[in-house]
């Protein structure tokens, strides 16, 4: 509970205040003076905005049940949900888009994302991680801003890092900043910058795109809770041209 709270960075006096109880009942709870009760854990919990995982393990370790479902991404009673990221994806063609959950793995992809980069359909995460992030590496090559990219990407996993408890994704975060530990930040230069476009050099083409993120924001169930689901765009006529050019491919 104090790693949780200090994480979010809040006093005693702050948590206490948002959750009906007092700093020292919660300075009790906190150093293990008293039990908590499944109703002030809940609350707890709502006011540190935990995760439905986490809202989970916070009950377990205390020894009460679980207050939210968690379902195999293929249950049946996920169908709905799956059906509808599954239209989405679909509608995006030919551009690229997936769906992952909280540790990045890859759930669900589009022809666009199978065409443009079929072999992140089969590593995990943390092979992308040392493929992407290692500065010795192709990506440096493939990549003309590679470096702003890159540190772009470690800001947002220690943005997602910071609302959830992942363990795994924790030490993919570490891994990513032992990669760059060393490599300088490009500073922003404003201009007529939007958003983040990673500059592709495919062949002779050198390509521009953006990407957006859908989720489900009020899910209460644990694996809709952490699915992401990731769309790239196009930023010129050159690169719309080539993804519909790989389509017809």
């Amino acid at each position: 509970m104090r790693f949780l709270r200090e994480r979010r960075g809040l006093s005693q006096l702050a948590l206490s205040s948002g959750a009906g109880t007092t700093p020292r009942h919660l300075s009790f709870v906190e150093t293990g003076r008293s039990r908590p009760g499944r109703d002030l854990i809940l609350r707890l919990a709502t006011a540190l905005q935990l995760s439905s995982r986490e809202i989970n393990q916070l009950l377990g370790l205390a020894g009460f049940q679980a207050a939210r479902a968690e379902y195999q991404f293929g249950d049946q009673r996920i169908e709905p949900y799956r059906a509808a990221i599954e239209a989405v994806l679909e509608n995006h063609n030919p551009y690229p888009g997936c769906a992952m959950n909280g540790a990045g793995d890859i759930l669900l992809a589009n022809k666009g994302y199978k065409d443009f980069a079929p072999t992140a359909l089969t590593s995990t995460p943390e092979e992308r991680v040392e493929t992407f992030f290692n500065p010795l590496g192709d990506a440096p090559k493939l990549v003309e801003n590679w470096a702003e990219v890159a540190h772009g990407l470690l800001d947002r996993q220690r943005a997602e890092l910071a609302g959830c408890f992942n363990q795994r994704l924790e030490k993919m975060v570490l891994r990513m900043e032992e990669h760059l530990k060393n490599v300088v930040r490009p500073q922003f230069k404003g201009g007529n910058d939007i958003v983040l476009s990673p500059i592709l050099l495919v062949g002779d083409k050198r390509l521009s795109t953006f990407s957006t993120f859908m989720k489900f924001s009020h899910a209460h169930e644990v694996t809709l809770s952490e699915i992401r689901v990731e769309l790239t765009f196009p930023t010129d006529e050159k690169t719309r041209l080539f993804f519909e050019e790989l389509a017809k491919k």
